[in-house]
């Protein structure tokens, strides 16, 4: 064991009083004698640098966020999205749905789950870190384990009170199997390449949980769809969808002049059409035990006629309703039915009956024929709770009148947010005492684009997608500072030529926002200064460090907005910890040019000059041109540990303890640094 006192740096503090603000008994640091010392280097970092490869097999530029955990689970049988559980990056693939960069995991990651909600491409795709690579594709994935239920069977049945039949000309004959899969003698498949011009459509028009205001059948078309002649053929056909309900869909007519109430649309007979509506994209590429409706299953619809038998043509005029009988396959008819009929001054839900709950648009697929055009249904299936995206289930029916165009331009914010802490210890070069609490700060960086849709009108309508970007907002929590000397905060970021550094701004809480402190270094990346004074910023200037941690210290938050020219971009990065190749924090003191970072990360150039002359020497044994802020015991000047996704637990990191080795606060540290980087040392 070694045993070091720090006699002389004491005596060289006490005969410079005046020259400092501050260097008390906390600095007097005498190393216990039955420290465990860490017996190699190690950088102190909970992420690693990972090369991710993702290929949706699609042409289409695909907004995904790659998690660490299953972002699913199951409640009263429905797959939710647990909301608390965040990513730990987000990213934008090219035009042809492939993504190939490099970003920083957390490094207890081994399971990755990469979720979008693009429609049109597999919900949730499932890959393994190793060997510090992850790649993932959807021609091999399968998403069985990730998104999975058992198969639900039950005998073919129908109630009489609702005037329900099948497609089968006696109206009472099985069209679908113990599963509720129609059989094969009443559908045909869609062509793949109509298909996937009608998947991409969807997928530009219906967001996930954004409610698509101008569409809804309700509000904006208030009617149901009219059929456009006597020798015209209806085919409704399922494009995309995600949802969790065995729900059951069916269709009804009635005509144009009828004066509609709710006892008249649940008393007309109707046919069922899909037994069981589980899409199977929804939990693995066409697997049979999860899903039972494939995309582009195209059913021919025939007219009912008003004594529930079947027509042979259908009559001009003729409206077409649909009900979706919500988890009607696991439970009841009477669960929670949608209607798509939109009922004047009729209330849209009541007593768990929805009327007008779909959503519709139309478009037109090919350029060259004005009179060539698809018709777009998208069901909700829980309008009581669900998020009213109106993307549960969606299909495409030909052979009725146009419903709403999609002329329109529509604007969302994407974000990618990453968070984490930064403690530091300020007696650099000198070992200092390793309580790591010198300053801590936590922060949530999040990186905000407009993602802008453009739809035109008519027969040469194109639907395009771009993002540009819009600012980055760096928050920055100052939640303690157990220090004597006085300490401020800032960080060198690597800005493009996009960036309006003349306008960045800074706010101190909730208070206004005002002109930031920035100097451009001379290697070309911009310094931003948050604060100069840690202990002012937290109204504890005349306390001594040692009595500090029975105190109750309020929290400051400084919130820095970095401004984008709006510049349409080709790709977004994928933003997960970004500390290093896209920030570099320091803590700073004597006139800014003392400067504390982590380890192997150069100074800035203001203080690299003053650094220069102290890397090498005392405590310190970097070289000062390849390797910076090394201890000669291993132990950091300044740590930054990650907090996204299963690190979330690490923003509770209580570093309060004054005088005691974050090792003695958390007895796990140590063989996290000595070969566990995988361990989670701040669980006690």
């Amino acid at each position: 064991m070694r045993k070091t006192v720090n006699s002389l740096f004491a005596i060289f503090c006490v005969s410079m009083l005046p020259l400092f603000t501050g260097c008390m008994n906390k600095d007097y640091y005498v190393e216990p004698e039955d420290k465990e010392l860490l017996d190699h280097f190690f950088d102190f970092t909970t992420t690693n640098e990972t090369s991710v490869k993702i290929d949706y097999a699609m042409k289409a530029q695909i907004l995904f966020q790659i998690y660490d955990q299953n972002p699913y689970t199951t409640i009263d049988g429905m797959l939710v999205k647990l909301e608390d559980v965040t990513p730990v990056a987000t990213g934008l693939t090219d035009a042809n749905g492939t993504y190939n960069q490099k970003l920083m995991l957390p490094s207890s990651m081994n399971e990755a789950y990469i979720y979008t909600a693009y429609l049109a491409a597999p919900r949730i795709l499932q890959g393994t870190v190793s060997g510090g690579t992850l790649v993932v594709s959807a021609d091999t994935n399968t998403q069985k384990s990730v998104l999975s239920r058992a198969t639900t069977t039950r005998a073919f049945s129908l109630p009489e009170s609702l005037k329900l039949r099948t497609m089968a000309d006696d109206g009472t004959s099985a069209t679908w199997s113990s599963n509720g899969a129609i059989l094969p003698a009443y559908f045909t498949t869609m062509n793949s390449s109509e298909l996937s011009v009608a998947r991409t459509t969807v997928s530009a028009v219906f967001q996930e949980r954004l409610t698509p205001t101008n569409y809804l059948m309700g509000q904006d078309y208030a009617t149901d769809l009219i059929t456009k002649g006597s020798n015209n053929e209806v085919v409704l056909t399922f494009i995309t969808g995600y949802t969790s309900c065995q729900s059951t869909l069916a269709y009804y007519c009635y005509p144009a002049d009828a004066t509609l109430t709710p006892e008249y649309i649940t008393g007309l007979h109707k046919c069922v059409v899909f037994a069981n509506a589980l899409p199977q994209d929804a939990y693995g590429p066409y697997g049979s035990n999860n899903g039972y409706l494939a995309n582009g299953t195209e059913v021919r619809l025939k007219y009912i006629n008003p004594d529930g038998s079947f027509g042979e043509t259908w009559p001009q005029g003729t409206k077409i309703g649909f009900a979706l009988y919500t988890k009607a396959f696991t439970h009841d008819y009477t669960s929670y039915p949608h209607y798509s009929t939109p009922i004047a001054d009729e209330p849209t839900i009541q007593n768990k009956v929805a009327f007008g709950w779909t959503s519709t648009f139309t478009y037109f697929p090919n350029a060259a024929n004005s009179s060539d055009y698809r018709v777009v249904l998208g069901f909700e299936d829980n309008g009581f709770s669900g998020d009213k995206d109106f993307n549960d289930l969606v299909f495409q029916v030909s052979g009725v009148e146009t419903t709403i165009d999609i002329q329109e331009e529509t604007e969302e914010v994407v974000d990618a947010t990453t968070r984490g802490i930064l403690a530091f210890e300020d007696s650099w070069p000198q070992q200092g005492d390793y309580d790591m609490n010198d300053m801590v700060v936590r922060y949530t960086s999040t990186q905000k684009h407009l993602k802008k849709t453009t739809r035109s009108a008519g027969a040469n309508q194109v639907i395009t997608t771009a993002y540009t970007k819009n600012c980055i907002v760096d928050a920055f929590e100052l939640t303690w500072s157990g220090a004597n000397y006085r300490n401020g905060f800032g960080y060198e970021v690597a800005l493009d030529n996009d960036a309006d550094v003349n306008n960045i701004t800074i706010a101190r809480n909730d208070a206004a926002p005002q002109k930031a402190s920035v100097t451009k270094g001379s290697n070309g990346k911009y310094i931003i200064y948050v604060f100069d004074d840690a202990k002012k910023e937290l109204g504890i200037s005349s306390v001594n460090a040692p009595d500090m941690p029975t105190m109750d210290i309020e929290k400051v938050t400084f919130t820095v907005t970095i401004p984008y020219a709006q510049t349409v971009i080709q790709s977004i990065p994928a933003y997960g910890s970004q500390i290093g190749p896209y920030t570099n924090p320091f803590l700073y003191s004597n006139n800014r040019t003392k400067e504390v970072h982590l380890i192997d990360h150069a100074p800035t150039s203001v203080g690299a000059g003053y650094c220069a002359t102290m890397f090498g020497t005392v405590n310190d044994s970097s070289n000062g041109s390849s390797t910076y802020y090394r201890s000669n015991d291993f132990y950091p000047f300044a740590i930054h540990l990650n907090a996204d996704g299963n690190n979330s637990s690490i923003w509770n990191l209580n570093l309060k303890p004054e005088s005691v080795e974050i090792f003695v606060t958390y007895p796990k540290f140590n063989e996290w640094a000595n070969g566990n980087p995988a361990i989670q040392w701040w669980v006690k």
